[in-house]
C-alpha cells in the first residue's frame, strides 16, 4: 500500500498546477509528464531502499519538483512553495516527536548565511533560493541540508561548465536558475536522510 502515496503525490502535482504561483501556467501535457515523473521517482526510490523511504518524503519530492520547474520557467521560487516546505518539515517532526530548537536555529543560520551569499554574489543567489534552503533545513536538519546545498551547487557548476564547453561561449552564471539544482541536491539529501536517519 506504500506505493499509493507516490501515485497520490504525482496526481496532486498535476491537480495543483494553477496554485504553483507561475506567471503563465504550463500545459496540461507537460504537467502530466511531470506528475508521472514524480510518481515514478517515488516508486523507484521506494523499490530501491524499501520501507526506509517514509511516506512524507514523496510529498517533499513533489514540492521540490514543482519548485524546480517554476524556477526554471519563471526564475522565481514563490513564497507558497517555501511555506509548504517548512510546514511539511514541521508536520513530520511533530508527528515523529523530533521537533527541536536546533531545527529552527539551523534554519535561521541558513537564512543568515544565504543572505550573506546574496549580498556577496550580487545576483548569483536569489532570495527564493535562500528562503528555500532555510526551509529545507526544517525538513532534513542542518547536516543533510549542507549535503543538499553542496550537491546542488556542484550540479549547477557542472551544468555551467558543460554548457560552456558545448557552446564555446561564456554563458553568464547569473542566467542559470539554481532552483532545479537545489531540488536535485535536496532529492539526493532526502534519500541519504531516509537511509541513514
Amino acid at each position: 500500500m506504500n506505493w499509493a502515496m507516490s501515485l497520490a503525490t504525482g496526481v496532486a502535482v498535476v491537480l495543483t498546477r494553477r496554485w504553483w504561483g507561475m506567471r503563465q501556467p504550463l500545459s496540461w501535457r507537460l504537467v502530466g509528464w511531470m506528475g508521472l515523473a514524480v510518481a515514478a521517482a517515488g516508486l523507484g526510490i521506494r523499490a530501491a531502499i524499501g520501507l526506509r523511504w517514509p511516506l512524507w518524503a514523496d510529498v517533499v519530492l513533489g514540492v521540490m519538483a514543482v519548485m524546480a520547474v517554476v524556477d526554471a520557467t519563471d526564475r522565481i521560487i514563490p513564497h507558497r512553495l517555501v511555506a509548504m516546505t517548512v510546514l511539511l518539515g514541521l508536520a513530520v517532526h511533530l508527528c515523529t516527536h523530533s521537533l527541536t530548537l536546533g531545527l529552527f536555529l539551523g534554519a535561521l543560520a541558513y537564512l543568515a548565511v544565504g543572505l550573506g551569499l546574496v549580498w556577496i554574489s550580487r545576483g548569483g543567489f536569489g532570495l527564493g533560493d535562500v528562503k528555500w534552503m532555510a526551509g529545507f533545513a526544517v525538513v532534513v536538519g542542518w547536516a543533510w541540508n549542507v549535503a543538499a546545498i553542496v550537491a546542488g551547487l556542484w550540479l549547477a557548476g557542472a551544468w555551467v561548465i558543460g554548457r560552456r564547453l558545448m557552446t564555446h561561449r561564456d554563458a553568464l552564471t547569473r542566467q542559470v536558475p539554481l532552483g532545479p539544482f537545489l531540488a536535485l541536491g535536496g532529492w539526493i539529501a532526502l534519500i541519504g536522510y531516509a537511509i541513514y536517519k
